[in-house]
């Protein structure tokens, strides 16, 4: 089992699978360890519980559809070649616990929603969340019934510090949020979204159906997206936006703000940024209304422009060669 294995290996060492191993739990041996080669089994539990600190690389995982990981609080990195039989949903955190941090790298594999922070737990320091390579190769972003979401926070969760999410590569995604998801979320510091490259269709710093209280950091240097927010979507932000769109392609809109409709193109005045918002553009930002519908703007408010008069907002151009 791998259970045997991990009691065996030295502290940075590597386990070698050999056609396939099962998972039948995890106890935690305070290790640093890299798992390769394979098939791991973890169809037999209803969630895979990480509880050292793993490097996987071309590997299979065996899981099922319901399933989900947690790497509580752990170093989790899925290298190069991981392969999941399932695109399940993973979190940085735990299942209803306190860490006191979390680390995740995503560079391969299918996923669903990944978040930085907890299933309804708490992250008693900062979050962070890095997502490239090849993750989610096979998507269509411009699926809007699709469920790839990353989350710098978590889900129902408490993050005492800061939330992290970097988005690079070739990765792709439907939507990214600098923050959490749910309304019983709360960050207690800043949300934080960095994007390179890779493919999503929106990109939000804020959260999702959360009112936070927060600063929030977004810079974009690379990547396509059809839309860029700097708040939250479906919930009010409390706090300071600074988005900075210095690079990569943009084919619909950029918001300063939030995105506040509450479902289905039902506006809410009460969604949107309670501070001051700073949208800036730079001269290697593409914005090339490639879409093929309406709303082909940049506006440094939230989307719905009867609450302009609510929200304190700079549209600032960082140099001349912007337009």
């Amino acid at each position: 089992t791998l259970s045997r294995a991990l009691e065996k290996v030295e502290d940075g060492g590597t386990v070698v699978i050999k056609d396939s191993v099962a998972v039948d739990g995890w106890t935690a041996h305070q290790k640093t360890v890299t798992v390769t080669g394979g098939s791991l089994d973890a169809t037999s539990l209803s969630s895979l519980q990480i509880k050292d600190n793993v490097t996987f690389t071309d590997i299979q995982i065996l899981v099922n559809a319901n399933e989900y990981i947690c790497a509580n609080g752990y170093t989790l990195i899925m290298d190069s070649g991981v392969e999941l039989s399932n695109a399940i949903d993973l979190y940085g955190g735990g299942d209803s616990t306190t860490v006191a941090g979390t680390h995740v790298e995503l560079y391969s594999g299918t996923y669903k929603c990944v978040y930085g922070g907890s299933l309804r737990g708490v992250v008693d320091g900062d979050t962070h969340l890095v997502v490239g390579g090849t993750v989610n190769a096979g998507i269509d972003v411009t699926n809007h019934s699709g469920v790839q979401y990353f989350f710098g926070g978590g889900y129902s969760d408490t993050v005492t510090g800061s939330t992290h999410l970097t988005f690079q590569d070739s990765a792709k995604a439907i939507h990214l949020f600098g923050g959490s998801n749910d309304p019983n979320s709360e960050i207690g510091g800043s949300t934080n979204l960095i994007a390179t490259g890779g493919q999503s269709m929106s990109m939000y710093g804020g959260s999702r159906n959360v009112d936070t209280s927060n600063d929030v950091n977004v810079t974009v240097t690379g990547g396509t997206f059809e839309q860029i927010f700097g708040g939250s979507e479906r919930a009010p932000l409390t706090g300071n936006v600074d988005l900075r769109v210095l690079g990569g392609t943009i084919t619909r809109r950029i918001y300063g703000g939030s995105y506040n409709d509450t479902s289905g193109l039902s506006f809410s005045s009460s969604h949107v940024v309670k501070g001051n918002i700073t949208l800036s553009l730079g001269s290697g930002a593409q914005i090339t209304y490639g879409y093929n519908g309406n709303d082909l703007s940049v506006f440094a408010h939230s989307r719905y422009s009867s609450n302009s008069a609510l929200e304190t907002a700079n549209l600032v151009f960082a140099d001349k060669t912007v337009y």
